[in-house]
């Protein structure tokens, strides 16, 4: 695993805190929560049964049409959006209904499915009959054109008339909030042979519905019932309210929003009839005729337990999360700067051979600053080792020159001098060995030298296409002939001419020297479509290379095929070969072939197209 990774999985162990104490401190509520529901529930139950005990002793109070509050005056203006908050009583399916209440007036919302378009009196109208037990009212609203009722005969009634598209609708003010009984039919004249009523209509009268009216004695015993800080409200099973007594005086906390959202998220439950939020409990339950809604708020210590502990457990996350982000930043940073370090050590070597001591890092008072500054020691060390390995071969040279020529005078004295046949065979043998020695020493020498000197040398554009063609015939003898397939275009490459002319010596000599007599050295250039990449191919026939011994034959002094040549050598040619492409920007490699067996030496690199185009 990545060390950002490791870092990261320790910096999400962080995030465990906060979650082992919301779990802890969640269970400990969850369970004074549950103590909290029994309690109101069995509260609930406890008013259930009183209200079911006044029913059977007393006549069943919750029977007729219930007027709903109106939170303002009703508009009698055709729009019913204020309407729409209120139930909806149907008597038929061409006809309903709402009634509202406003302090001390009722509103009447009348919709009628009616199709018909007639424009006589008397024919399509609305009937509306109120009052009380011995005194009914009768009020007849004719269908008219949009817009108020003007009709005298309809006082005290107002009413705004509105027509629809499938029918009308009318709005209209009562003239008395005692109203106990209410009567609302629509007559339909739109038939050939009858006249067709809707509404509350029957045996050819109107008849008459209960509106409900508050009962103070039944409000004073709901009232005694009521816990203190409570609600208590009894509808119908249309949640039409008959009774409404509410001894909450604590007002919810809106200010604290972080509560407010997470709550309902953690906390919050609706089961078995139940609803249950931070500052109160809601408990339904049916009775006969309706059902009773208690509300109980909560005690202002459970309150604020559980915004603080929800404002803890927020602030623990908002922590751990920070922390997370913190040991994200710095796995990446800490990363990137190993990442860096590891990539300057890929790279401290470069194409000349030069050894780039300075690493990132470097004043860094850490670990990885301690790293940086131990590699650049260690590659300090190993900078001034490979400088003696590149001054030993002249430093050699120059030492052995003075015992070389004295050993040489010595044996030209003593070869003028009158010896044995025998003896002046031992004098010849260390002859040949002290010349020997003489060349190894200048091999070294130049050796030492050889990668200043090629990186000294001066670029310019030059074609490796005409190079070859140039060159190539040149180097044919009478044991060796060379086969050239070169590129139909320019291939121009940003160098040097005679030290790509070297390189190329230095491989075709390697050829001819391992190469069977009579057998041909076959040279191909070949360039990509684009002109962006070229490539080398020199392959002779021959014994192969083993595979073991591939990866060293760039190596400098290494010598081991059993075929020579005629001249001795140390084995560095194909190194300066190296060297060159290096010079070039390219990559040499040399692979073993068959059919036939043999060796192939291929160079690759990318063609200079600016200096061709300008060409």
């Amino acid at each position: 695993m990545k060390l950002k990774w490791q870092i990261g999985t320790i910096a999400l162990l962080s995030l465990s805190f906060p979650i082992l104490m919301w779990l802890t401190l969640s269970r400990l509520n969850l369970s004074y929560q549950q103590n909290l529901l029994t309690s109101g529930q069995q509260q609930a139950r406890l008013i259930a049964n009183s209200v079911e005990q006044y029913l059977t002793d007393f006549d069943n109070p919750f029977t007729g049409i219930v007027p709903q509050m109106l939170a303002s005056p009703a508009q009698l203006n055709g729009i019913s959006d204020e309407w729409q908050t209120l139930p909806i009583y149907q008597p038929d399916e061409h006809i309903q209904f709402r009634l509202g209440r406003y302090q001390q007036g009722l509103y009447l919302w009348v919709s009628v499915q009616d199709s018909s378009r007639l424009n006589k009196p008397n024919q399509d109208r609305l009937s509306i009959a109120y009052g009380v037990a011995n005194n009914i009212t009768v009020k007849h609203i004719n269908r008219q054109a949009e817009g108020p009722v003007n009709n005298r005969a309809i006082s005290p009634l107002k009413a705004y008339w509105h027509e629809t598209a499938h029918g009308y609708t009318a709005e209209i003010q009562l003239p008395d909030s005692q109203i106990t009984r209410l009567g609302v039919v629509a007559t339909d004249a739109n038939f050939a042979n009858h006249v067709n009523h809707y509404g509350h209509y029957a045996d050819n009268n109107i008849q008459l519905k209960a509106v409900f009216q508050t009962i103070q004695q039944w409000h004073q015993r709901l009232s005694q019932i009521t816990p203190d800080n409570a609600r208590l409200v009894i509808t119908d099973k249309q949640n039409r309210v008959y009774y409404d007594i509410n001894k909450i005086t604590a007002q919810t906390d809106s200010s604290d929003w972080l509560t407010n959202v997470l709550y309902p998220l953690i906390f919050a439950n609706n089961n078995n009839g139940s609803h249950h939020n931070l500052d109160r409990q809601i408990i339904n339950h049916s009775v006969q005729g309706g059902r009773i809604s208690l509300t109980l708020a909560h005690p202002p210590a459970h309150r604020n337990l559980i915004r603080t502990f929800i404002q803890t457990i927020g602030w623990l996350f908002a922590i751990a999360l920070l922390l997370l982000l913190l040991f994200s930043g710095y796995a990446a940073l800490l990363a990137w700067r190993i990442r860096r370090l590891s990539r300057q050590l890929r790279h401290v070597l470069d194409d000349s051979g030069t050894i780039h001591k300075q690493l990132p890092s470097m004043k860094a008072g850490d670990e990885v600053g301690d790293l940086s500054r131990d590699l650049h020691q260690l590659l300090a060390q190993i900078d001034q080792y490979t400088d003696y390995l590149k001054q030993l071969g002249s430093r050699l040279s120059h030492e052995m020159k003075t015992p070389i020529g004295i050993i040489q005078s010595s044996l030209d004295n003593v070869n003028h001098s009158i010896l044995p046949e025998a003896q002046q065979g031992f004098i010849e043998r260390a002859s040949r060995a002290n010349h020997r020695l003489k060349f190894i020493l200048n091999q070294l020498s130049a050796l030492s030298q050889l990668q200043q000197a090629i990186n000294d040398n001066e670029r310019w554009p030059f074609d490796l296409n005409a190079l070859l063609s140039d060159l190539l015939p040149a180097y044919e003898t009478q044991q060796h002939s060379i086969r050239y397939q070169g590129s139909q275009h320019a291939v121009i490459l940003d160098g040097n001419v005679d030290l790509m002319a070297q390189l190329l010596d230095k491989v075709i000599e390697n050829a001819f020297d391992f190469s069977p007599p009579n057998k041909a050295i076959e040279v191909k250039l070949s360039a990509d479509k684009n002109q962006q990449n070229y490539t080398l191919h020199i392959r002779n026939q021959g014994p192969t290379i083993p595979p073991e011994k591939l990866s060293k034959v760039f190596d400098s002094l290494h010598s081991y095929r059993e075929q020579k040549s005629g001249h001795g050598h140390l084995g560095i040619g194909l190194y300066v070969a190296q060297l060159i492409a290096r010079f070039h920007h390219a990559d040499i490699s040399l692979n073993n072939q068959s059919h036939p067996d043999g060796v192939v030496v291929t160079l690759s690199g990318s063609c200079d197209n600016e200096a061709s185009l300008n060409k």
